[in-house]
């Protein structure tokens, strides 16, 4: 039996579920495997500022991440899903041991948010839209100061 746009969609959704019901922090190449074309189809859109377009964004991405926190882990805390768009919070931590956005290592424990919005097409990502907090994250870095209470 021939798996319809809707179930392929579905399973992904559950996936993504089974990772928040999971809640734990797995390592980045637990989340997004090497081979990154059972994820993401080859038109894949990225639409977050500052990332390299199509798949190969997706890696550069991961590979920035993870020479500043080698030790990167994220945890999938919500997911909310309609039609063909994936909406998942999730929160990163990891020690900052590598240079990362030019800010030298600082060995600093570092944890942030991130909202991903996803369009799924036949049980892949096909588009993507990110929100994460930078200014937290670059604050514990020590790049910023804190803002006046």
């Amino acid at each position: 039996m021939m798996q319809t746009t809707s179930d392929a969609n579905a399973q992904l959704v559950s996936t993504f579920r089974s990772l928040a019901g999971n809640g734990q922090f797995l390592p980045v190449d637990q989340l997004f495997p090497a081979d990154l074309s059972a994820l993401f189809p080859d038109d894949y859109a990225q639409r977050e500022e500052g990332m390299e377009a199509g798949v190969p964004g997706i890696r550069s991405f991961l590979d920035t991440l993870k020479a500043g926190f080698p030790d990167i882990q994220g945890r999938v805390d919500d997911v909310v899903a309609q039609g063909d768009r994936l909406v998942v919070r999730m929160t990163w931590q990891g020690t900052h041991t590598g240079p990362f956005m030019g800010v030298a290592p600082t060995g600093q424990q570092v944890h942030y948010g991130r909202i991903e919005i996803w369009r799924m097409r036949e049980g892949k990502l096909a588009e993507h839209w990110g929100e994460y907090d930078l200014y937290g994250l670059l604050r514990q870095l020590g790049a910023v100061p804190a803002l006046p209470s």
